[in-house]
């Protein structure tokens, strides 16, 4: 008993596994799906930001273009100065034409933050500087200004690298954004621009919006890097020749993300291509960044899992401990009722299926003590019929010894008659009296019977006819002795006995369906169906050999077969009487 495992540990394991397999299964759903949702969040997040800086870089650039392109193209001061031809001017237009171009230059600067400088540079080579942020130097503005590819009334965006610049500038990055465009009137050139930006425009509009762990870099349409906020080595280099060279087979579309792998580490890449400048913007982000923001929240719902896990299995401890409870107590009065205390009762008030089966149960032991009192009770029926008939027997010696007595005394005098009907007398004594066992062959009691009718033979004579249709295959069953005896003196006491004509008594045995069939029937009086009831349910009609009356057979076959088996009688007053024994083929019939 101690090996076997315990319901309530059953119960409560069931319950815990299926309580853990649910919340692991339920958590890394959860888990899964948040995952999606949130990197679906930040990927869409990090394209918008990448999308609105680059908007935002744009509209700076259109801005400052559209002011180049005004001091190219429709700006009287700038060209009428351009116009004059030096060697004709005196110093004093010389100089006040200087500080026209110096108050215009100087306003256009201040009322723009994002210009560092502006240069002009006129036919004749005279070259109009104003700012004091980074300028190109005089070389690179002439050959801007001798530039053949430089379209006009075109404004050109181009980021000059530190080479190109002056070496007075001490800045943190040499690198401008420079507008140029030449200065025309009609068709005749003036000269040329330069509007330079600070490189710091790119870094605000980008550099500052992303993680700091990212990586956003911008190429030109020559897929040169013009811009890196980690690695400013990179300025100038091919992308091809870079750690980011893979970024530009993914490309299928102006703009868009995908994941890539580089240095090892899977990148988030974003990238935005610019309708105004046809330059790349690329944002690398780690993957492993983007759920940064929302592990605290996972970490938090894993240990409310976990809670959740801890409350379920003390919840199932508790209700297998509250189911286990009541079948314990079943599993007590059982016990009981093992050791013979059939009288004890459970008494269970759960209000469920347990408390139905106790309830089921104790009626169950109500049944069955109901059965073991009627068991007790037709054994002492079988008992008392056993005494009956042990009372019903007179001395074996005495009776065995007379009648042989008078046997002999026939044989002396050679009176066959007497000794015929001695020699039946003490056949039927040797079986009504003898202490063999209670059952016989269908044989042996049918010709127990013929000696019956032998003696009452010699009352009637010819008076008294008696058929036996036997069928043979019932005649080695056996059956309760002295079974037929009664039934057949009581045909010839009340029916033959009583009729003025000869009567005949029929005795038939036959098998059907496993069932032995056997009737006795007389053409005798018949009888009403009062006389039947007597018979049937009167104890002290008892027959003239012996003391066992036709209640005593049915209750013989009842005992011994079962209440669906006994004497069924049919009679029709004044014409003949049946009486009907079943009896099923057992293997108590067939020992």
């Amino acid at each position: 008993m101690d090996n076997k495992k315990g319901i309530t540990r059953k119960i409560a394991l069931a319950f815990g596994s299926m309580t853990i397999a649910l919340t692991l299964i339920l958590t890394s759903i959860w888990y899964r799906d948040t995952t999606r949702v949130v990197t679906d969040l930040v990927e869409t997040y990090t394209y918008k930001l990448l999308e609105d800086s680059n908007n935002s870089f744009e509209n700076t650039l259109t801005n400052n273009q559209y002011l180049t392109s005004i001091m190219a193209f429709n700006n009287s001061t700038i060209m009428k100065i351009l116009e004059e031809n030096l060697e004709t001017q005196d110093k004093t237009t010389i100089f006040n034409n200087n500080i026209k171009m110096h108050e215009y230059l100087t306003q256009m600067i201040t009322n723009n933050y994002d210009i560092s400088g502006i240069q002009i540079m006129d036919s004749k080579g005279r070259i109009y500087t104003e700012g004091n942020g980074r300028m190109l130097s005089e070389a690179s503005v002439r050959a801007y200004f001798n530039n053949k590819n430089l379209k006009d009334n075109i404004v050109k965006i181009q980021v000059n690298s530190a080479y190109d610049l002056n070496t007075i500038s001490k800045t943190k990055t040499n690198d401008v954004i420079s507008y140029i465009a030449k200065i025309r009137k009609g068709d005749k050139n003036l000269g040329i621009i330069v509007v330079n930006c600070t490189y710091e425009l790119i870094n605000s509009k980008l550099g500052s919006q992303f993680p700091t762990n990212s990586s956003v870099f911008m190429v030109d349409g020559d897929n040169k890097i013009i811009y890196n906020n980690n690695d400013a080595s990179t300025l100038g280099d091919n992308i091809s020749s870079t750690d980011y060279k893979g970024v530009l087979n993914k490309i299928p579309y102006n703009n868009g993300y995908f994941l890539q792998e580089i240095n090892g580490e899977s990148m988030f890449v974003v990238y935005y291509k610019s309708k105004f400048t046809k330059w790349i913007t690329f944002a690398l982000v780690p993957e492993s960044s983007l759920l940064q923001k929302s592990s605290s929240a996972i970490r938090n719902t894993l240990s409310y899992s976990v809670i959740l896990l801890i409350v379920s299995l003390i919840i199932a401890i508790v209700l297998s401990y509250s189911i286990s409870k009541n079948i314990h107590r079943l599993r007590k009065g059982m016990e009981k009722i093992k050791n013979g205390d059939l009288t004890t009762k459970i008494i269970i008030n759960s209000n469920d299926e347990i408390e139905d089966l106790s309830i089921t149960f104790n009626n169950m032991m109500d049944q069955i003590t109901t059965l073991l009192q009627d068991i007790k009770t037709q054994e002492m029926k079988k008992r008392l019929l056993e005494i009956k008939t042990l009372q019903s027997q007179i001395n074996p010696h005495f009776v065995s010894n007379t009648l042989h007595t008078i046997k002999w005394l026939s044989d002396t005098q050679r009176i066959d008659n007497i000794s015929n009907l001695t020699n039946s007398i003490i056949e039927l004594l040797n079986v009504s009296m003898g202490k063999t066992n209670e059952f016989i062959t269908i044989e042996e009691e049918f010709q127990y019977i013929k000696h019956y009718i032998n003696i009452e033979q010699y009352k009637y004579y010819d008076n008294l006819n008696v058929v036996f249709k036997l069928s043979d295959e019932i005649m080695h069953y056996k059956i309760p002795k002295l079974l037929l005896q009664p039934i057949v003196e009581n045909a010839i006491i009340h029916g033959i006995d009583q009729a003025e004509k000869d009567g005949i008594v029929l005795l038939q045995g036959f098998l059907k369906d496993d069932l032995i069939y056997i009737t006795v029937e007389d053409t005798g009086v018949g009888m009403d169906q009062s006389t039947i009831d007597k018979l049937l349910h009167n104890t002290e009609h008892k027959g003239r050999l012996n003391s066992i009356g036709l209640k005593n057979i049915d209750d013989r076959l009842k005992l011994y077969y079962g209440n669906d088996y006994g004497i069924n009688i049919v009679s029709v007053l004044g014409n003949f009487t049946r009486v009907e024994i079943t009896i099923p083929v057992t293997s108590q019939t067939e020992q």
